[in-house]
């Protein structure tokens, strides 16, 4: 009776531990929600592969509004900017041809802490494919794969990353406006423990403490049980 008793209350002692240690990570992941971001981008379309019918090369009539100032709270999407489509003389056609582009963002504060200006700003590219005839456009962006999409609050708390939500993107043609916004997703999570970004929930040290005193606690009782029992 003595060996089941032990072996009942060794069982609840670990499942008392295990519940604590899920509040705790359950805590800790709840926080990523609501962290406040501010920001800024950049762009340019390049003035290459940009030719009319007969090959001739030919002005660009594809320009990219960047955002000067946004922000947002995690876990949202986000504008990295507009692609504006401008209206050509009526018979006349401009073709990109693998057209490439670029575009930043530029992270300002994390939570209210400053990133570092001297950081490098998240660079995605990418190609426009199609024509523009008339107030008409067949014109297609494609994205890159980011190849740095992640970046770090300057006290390392947060952990950020960042991706194109619509590629390929049809932009729309100066008959309906001629505006197209690029959009993104941004999710935001703390860095794991090995330092890689996994965005692993680590277990805060208030949690490791209750931990701690719960295995010392069901521990004396235990010796005290044994020798109330001898």
């Amino acid at each position: 009776m003595r060996k089941s008793l032990t072996q009942i209350n060794l069982r609840a002692s670990a499942f008392a531990l295990a519940c604590v240690a899920l509040v705790g990570a359950n805590a800790r992941a709840a926080a990523l929600s609501g962290v406040n971001h501010t920001y800024s981008t950049g762009g340019t379309v390049l003035d290459q592969g940009i030719t009319s019918p007969d090959g001739t090369k030919a002005t660009n009539v594809i320009s990219f509004t960047p955002v000067v100032s946004g922000a947002f709270t995690t876990p949202s999407s986000l504008s990295l900017g507009q692609f504006q489509v401008a209206t050509l003389p009526t018979g006349k056609e401009t073709d990109y041809n693998n057209t490439p582009f670029t575009i930043t963002y530029n992270p300002l504060t994390i939570n209210g802490s400053t990133y570092p200006s001297s950081a490098a700003p998240i660079t995605i590219t990418g190609t426009l494919t199609g024509a523009i005839t008339g107030n008409q456009s067949s014109v297609v962006a494609t994205f890159n794969a980011i190849t740095n999409p992640v970046f770090t609050s300057a006290d390392g708390t947060y952990l950020s990353t960042l991706s194109v939500l619509n590629s390929p993107l049809a932009l729309v043609p100066a008959s309906a406006g001629g505006i197209t916004t690029v959009q993104a997703g941004l999710v935001t999570t703390y860095p794991s423990p090995a330092g890689s970004g996994g965005g692993n929930n680590v277990p805060e040290p208030t949690t490791f403490a209750i931990l701690a005193t719960a295995v010392v606690g069901f521990g004396l009782r235990q010796r005290l049980r044994s020798r109330g029992a001898a």
